[in-house]
């Protein structure tokens, strides 16, 4: 097993490998809804309530705050398999495509009447992804 993330309401995100300690890194940036690893293990981004995305550059110790794009909570994130890609899912139907490297918008989708509440990247190779959604 790998290192895994975490990240809650108390803005804090904590990283946790078998057989060590949990490094914990803090932003005044309230509660977190979604977390997911980028290109490289010590790359981290997290959305949440706020309706910012959060990259964590744990090599630099730094955090960059995206300003929201609608301003509806981030529900999903998922990296593609690169972690070239990032896909960030809010309340508002909204499926927006960022690279990671710039923080770009590259892509927007747009579900209509519903809230986005899960996305999935397919594997390296697969043609296959997934979206979930439920009515608001």
């Amino acid at each position: 097993m790998e290192t895994v993330a975490t990240a809650g309401d108390d803005g804090t995100v904590r990283l946790c490998a078998p057989g060590e300690d949990a490094l914990e890194y803090s932003a005044e940036s309230g509660p977190h809804h979604a977390v997911v690893f980028g290109q490289r293990e010590n790359l981290v981004f997290t959305g949440g309530a706020d309706g910012r995305v959060h990259r964590w550059d744990m090599d630099e110790g730094e955090v960059t705050a995206i300003p929201p794009a609608g301003g509806d909570a981030i529900d999903a994130l998922v990296a593609s398999p690169g972690g070239e890609v990032l896909a960030i899912a809010d309340d508002a139907g909204t499926v927006r495509l960022r690279d990671t490297a710039t923080l770009d918008v590259v892509g927007i989708m747009q579900a209509d009447d519903i809230a986005v509440r899960a996305v999935a990247q397919p594997r390296q190779g697969s043609r296959h992804g997934a979206l979930t959604a439920r009515p608001r």
